[in-house]
């Protein structure tokens, strides 16, 4: 998968540029696509107005070049000094075989993340997360991944590669936030927990909840919290307030199964989530004090500004090295919407979801303060047009295209590419006179 980017002064330039780039690639003698990728990354100056192209070969490059293919072309305006926010996602969002195009055979480096993480899982849990996402038998791997003990340290897996994968590439996050269970994913990218600590805090939550002697669930609501809140029968907890007008009720199961057939009588939308077990209601309570005592390892203030779940707000550096934390984090109210709303305060911030699907870019949209601006993603979504790698690419072009400085060396690290003749900068050649020029020239004539 080759990232092609180009830049000009002026929109009609960048058009121009294109067309000509487009031309040259579909010559017959055209250079090898690699090499096109390395001499427009590393042999042009970036200049404001930036053009992106996302393709395998040189057809696909034409095509996406001439707009015939827009889903892999990203166009934009560099920012002065642009800020990203990274958003890790919690459990519903786990797939077989999820991220198994970065890790076979499109990113080594991303390869040696995930290896790194899941050795830790195998240690702490005896089991290999790679033979469960990438099991030969899809069918019950994707009942496998239900259980806490399996999706848990598979999404935190994922989400801790890409995110170390992105942070080599010159993607460096000014701060972060996590959905649930995204929330250790973005404690141990943040420093306040070790690689080793996150998982062993992680794989004790899985153990713990598969303890449970209760069947629970998860119900993803379309009410406000308020409205939901006056509604919600007695043992039942409002696991989540994801947006103005979407909850998420956690508790047993039978209450859960109740509860879903009362709003579909009533006309409320509400569906469930693909996951065994339930946080943040009332259930986990007996769970809280083991967890907080497994925390009471190695906790340390924040390197990158973190949103926590419990308030919705910054993690202060007290807060982070209190083991409690982490006992509120289960039980309590996963506080998104605001969470999400206290990184849109920034106008100028970025947010990329960083983990298996679209769900908390698409959470973040409908936040009222999103506006227009650009909300990636770095993973497929289920029956997306574009695969993991080409979703990973597209959203390195998406952040050039902003005005991030992506490390080109740590992208094309291992192989050997070459600089090779491409057109040239398409000036628009158009004459510009001085108003005073005219009558200057009649001065010096007489």
């Amino acid at each position: 998968m080759q990232l092609l980017v180009l830049s000009a002064q002026s929109p009609g330039a960048l058009t121009a540029g294109a067309a000509r780039l487009a031309d040259a690639l579909a010559r017959p003698d055209a250079p090898a696509l690699p090499d096109v990728a390395h001499t427009l990354a590393r042999g042009r100056t970036p200049l404001r107005r930036r053009l992106a192209v996302i393709a395998r070969d040189a057809d696909a490059a034409v095509r996406a070049l001439q707009g015939t293919d827009r889903a892999r072309l990203v166009e934009g305006v560099a920012g002065e000094r642009p800020r990203v926010a990274f958003l890790f996602p919690g459990g519903g969002t786990q797939s077989v075989g999820m991220g198994r195009e970065l890790y076979d055979s499109g990113d080594p480096a991303y390869r040696a993340e995930f290896d790194a993480a899941a050795d830790r899982f195998a240690d702490e849990l005896d089991l290999d997360v790679r033979h469960l996402l990438y099991a030969a038998d899809p069918d019950a791997a994707a009942r496998e991944l239900l259980r806490p003990t399996r999706f848990l340290p598979a999404i935190f897996c994922c989400e801790y590669a890409l995110a170390r994968r992105m942070m080599a590439l010159g993607v460096i996050p000014v701060a972060l936030t996590g959905h649930s269970l995204g929330e250790y994913t973005a404690a141990a990218i943040a420093g306040v927990l070790s690689l080793a600590d996150a998982a062993r805090l992680l794989a004790t939550r899985a153990r713990l909840h598969e303890s449970l002697d209760v069947e629970a669930g998860l119900l993803v609501v379309a009410l406000s919290e308020a409205a939901l809140a006056q509604r919600l029968p007695p043992g039942l907890d409002i696991a989540v307030v994801n947006a103005a007008d979407s909850c998420v009720v956690a508790g047993p199961l039978t209450a859960i199964d109740a509860f879903e057939a009362a709003l579909a009588r009533d006309g409320v939308d509400s569906r469930r989530l693909p996951v065994a077990g339930a946080s943040h209601c009332g259930l986990v309570e007996p769970l809280i004090a083991p967890l907080v005592a497994c925390a009471r390892r190695s906790l340390a203030a924040p390197t990158i500004p973190l949103v926590s779940n419990v308030t919705g707000d910054w993690l202060g550096d007290d807060d982070a090295r209190d083991p409690q934390h982490w006992g509120r984090h289960l039980r309590g109210t996963v506080r998104f919407a605001a969470g999400v709303g206290r990184l849109l305060a920034d106008p100028e911030l970025l947010l990329v979801e960083v983990g298996p699907g679209r769900t908390l870019a698409g959470l973040a949209r409908r936040h009222p303060d999103a506006g227009a601006r650009p909300i990636l993603a770095t993973m497929a979504a289920r029956g997306g047009n574009l695969g993991d790698l080409e979703t990973f690419t597209h959203a390195l072009g998406q952040l050039w295209c902003r005005g991030v400085d992506i490390r080109w060396d740590a992208l094309f690290a291992g192989e050997r590419r070459r600089r090779v003749p491409l057109p040239t900068y398409a000036f628009e050649r158009v004459h510009h006179e001085h108003p005073r020029s005219a009558d200057v020239l009649r001065a010096r004539c007489r």
